[in-house]
């Protein structure tokens, strides 16, 4: 019984041991084939589709040896390894990028031919002198006239311009911005915009440093601010104003871009704050989207952190940088709530603009004009904090606040006086701090004349200082800021102070206000708002009939008219010639010029919309209480002197006024609110609000 077990066990042992010697012959086929026979056919008997046929020993099928060929076995094919995970996702990655290139391609060809058909359109223009000229109606004159011809060159522009400012880094764009694309810059006028930028609209707003803000750093870094600036120099470059709007069209269209695309950077937050401190011009003040620009720039600027001290890691110029963007936030937001009568987005006692007395002195690199940005820092943060106070708001509380305001400024000309003598682009900046004081006082005036105050009267100290800041901001632009020649360069508000100012004084002349000035006072007033009219609408200041001073201009004339009070032109001319004073500078009016119909508005009653004569008749005259002072009486209007009231007044018009001049469908494919009503709005805001102007 062992035995035959034994035997069976060797016999399955001898088996196993005969099937482990032939397996490794048979995987090692194709290698070596001695003294096996390997399974399948050979390359040739695979041809005839026949088996091989080995004799005993042989190494190589019968037909491969009669036929002379050599005996290889067949290899399978080897196969593809699957790709991996991580192979996978990368594929599917590059296909989304090539599919994003390919989106993007058909972009921008949708939009070029949206903008060429925008360029090509007609020129929506308002201006009389061309439809008078040609004998058209306005209407016909636009359709007549293409907003832009471009060459063709566009290419060329951009190849050049990516080539003339190549960054030594990697660059993050393959295109230029549009308006070196479309309105066809070179670098040579590239170079020339940012030279009129820093030449003339800089120093009134001096929020960018030369050296950091270069066109060959942001094209790269920041084409919106890139094309910001390219844009607003434009409009006071001769040879360019022609592509101002459709400059402005890209740089707000860029600023939409930016907003939705959540990029932030301290050079967005400026070019915001430049989109927002000269703002295109627009039909009514409720089109105005400055005070969004200005929003979105004080938010970001809390964003990036520009409200704390700045790294002591991070360069001083950059530093510098940091600190003066948002110092110009603070006085943007402060006197842009005082304009409107709403509340700051920014707290009066934030820690930057409460330690800017010396920060001009920081360093060596600081800007000329950082002092200047200084000065009127100080001059916002005490006009906060009367804001503050208002519910201490009596008449000895206003007066003390401005006599601080007109000490700090004295402290403030001191300083300026020994900087001028080292640098000569320096301008005193007094009228905006008088126009500060004026908003104050010309509260205190409205709490005088209700009920229960003390009344106007010549000797009044209140009224006296309110009639010295109004002269001050009018003056100052006439005998200092318009000799600089640098007046036309001036930001939107500078315009508005001075025209609020003269408004106040014009004011005074109604037959109620008249027992306040003697006549020499009367004629002074007269004299100087005539003068301060020719100024504004002279060549050298009014860039056309849409500008800001040209529209103020025709504002102040309709007051000057309805009092009788408007000098002739033999007048002026007299008064510009040898027998004028010494050193005196008279601007020279254009020929050309929008005559404005009269109205029914009258600032600064509220309530009421009538003519000054059913006024007086309806308030008694001049009777007041007391015969040396002027009152509220029964059935008068109130009087509201803040600006935000002095702004309402101005811009009301009605837009129906300009629907027969429009076509049918005035809608575009693309950025129709952004683009379209902007270039019409330039010229119709400008004739309407005069058209409206209130006298």
């Amino acid at each position: 019984m062992d035995t035959s077990h034994a035997r069976a066990f060797k016999l399955a042992d001898s088996d196993y041991t005969e099937e482990e010697d032939v397996k490794p012959i048979i995987k090692s086929y194709g290698r070596s084939r001695v003294g096996t026979k390997a399974s399948g056919a050979c390359v040739h008997c695979k041809s005839l589709k026949v088996r091989c046929e080995f004799g005993a020993g042989a190494s190589a099928c019968q037909r491969c040896i009669a036929g002379g060929y050599e005996c290889m076995s067949r290899t399978r094919k080897k196969r593809k390894p699957a790709p991996t995970h991580e192979e996978l996702i990368q594929r599917a990655q590059d296909q989304d990028m090539e599919i994003q290139g390919l989106l993007l391609q058909f972009d921008r060809i949708r939009e070029d031919g949206r903008i060429r058909e925008w360029m090509t359109g007609p020129q929506p223009d308002l201006r009389h002198s061309l439809s008078h000229s040609t004998g058209l109606t306005p209407f016909e004159a636009r359709s007549r006239r293409p907003r832009w011809v471009p060459t063709g060159d566009e290419g060329a522009a951009e190849m050049a311009c990516l080539s003339y400012f190549a960054h030594g880094g990697t660059n993050n764009i393959h295109r230029a911005p549009d308006v070196v694309r479309y309105c066809e810059l070179y670098p040579q006028d590239v170079k020339e915009l940012f030279h009129v930028f820093f030449e003339r609209i800089n120093p009134y707003f001096s929020i960018l440093d030369p050296e950091l803000h270069t066109p060959g750093n942001l094209i790269w870094t920041c084409p919106f601010l890139f094309t910001v600036i390219c844009g607003l120099a434009c409009r006071y470059d001769d040879s360019r104003r022609h592509i101002y709007e459709l400059a402005m069209t890209f740089a707000r269209t860029a600023a939409g871009k930016a907003l939705v695309d959540g990029f932030k950077s301290v050079d967005a937050c400026q070019a915001y704050l430049l989109l927002g401190t000269y703002p295109m011009p627009k039909r009514n003040f409720a089109d105005d989207r400055s005070w969004m620009f200005l929003g979105v720039a004080v938010r970001m600027a809390q964003e990036l952190g520009l409200d704390r001290p700045s790294s002591p890691e991070l360069p001083m110029r950059e530093q510098l940088n940091r600190t003066r963007v948002w110092l110009h936030c603070y006085c943007v937001d402060g006197a842009h709530a005082v304009q409107l009568g709403k509340p700051a987005m920014i707290t009066p006692a934030d820690f930057l603009a409460r330690t800017s007395t010396t920060w001009y002195q920081t360093s060596p690199l600081n800007t000329p004009f950082d002092i200047h940005l200084c000065g009127y820092v100080g001059s916002i943060l005490r006009l906060r904090q009367w804001q503050i106070a208002k519910k201490d708001d009596t008449l000895a509380s206003i007066c003390e606040h401005t006599d601080r305001m007109a000490r700090e400024m004295y402290s403030w000309q001191q300083i300026y006086e020994q900087q001028l003598t080292l640098n000569r682009k320096f301008f005193v900046p007094f009228q905006m701090v008088s126009y500060l004081r004026l908003t104050l006082l010309a509260a205190g005036l409205r709490q005088s004349m209700k009920k229960g105050g003390p009344g106007l009267t010549r000797d009044c100290e209140i009224f006296k200082k309110a009639y010295d800041a109004a002269k001050t901001v009018i003056e100052t632009l006439l005998d200092d800021l318009y000799y600089t020649g640098l007046l036309r360069y001036a930001v939107e508000d500078q315009f508005l102070y001075v025209a609020y100012a003269a408004a106040f004084l014009v004011n005074l002349l109604r037959p109620k206000f008249r027992s306040l000035l003697d006549d020499g006072q009367q004629r002074h007033i007269a004299s100087l708002v005539n003068r301060l009219i020719d100024v504004l609408g002279s060549k050298d200041v009014a860039l056309d009939e849409r500008h800001t001073p040209a529209l103020y201009s025709r504002f102040l004339e309709n007051l000057l008219e309805k009092r009788h009070l408007r000098s002739s032109e033999n007048d002026r001319s007299s008064r510009s010639g040898s027998d004028s004073p010494k050193g005196t500078m008279y601007a020279q009016r254009g020929e050309e010029r929008l005559h404005t119909p009269p109205n029914h508005y009258i600032w600064p009653d509220v309530g009421h919309n009538m003519s000054p004569a059913s006024s007086l008749s309806s308030s008694g005259g001049d009777v007041s209480p007391s015969p040396s002072a002027v009152y509220r009486q029964s059935g008068d209007p109130d009087m509201d002197f803040s600006m935000n009231h002095f702004l309402r007044t101005v811009t009301q018009q009605p837009v129906a006024q300009f629907a027969p001049e429009l076509p049918a469908t005035t809608g575009m494919a693309w950025s129709s609110d952004w683009a379209l009503s902007d270039s019409q709005a330039a010229t119709s805001w400008s004739y309407g609000a005069a058209v409206q102007a209130w006298k």
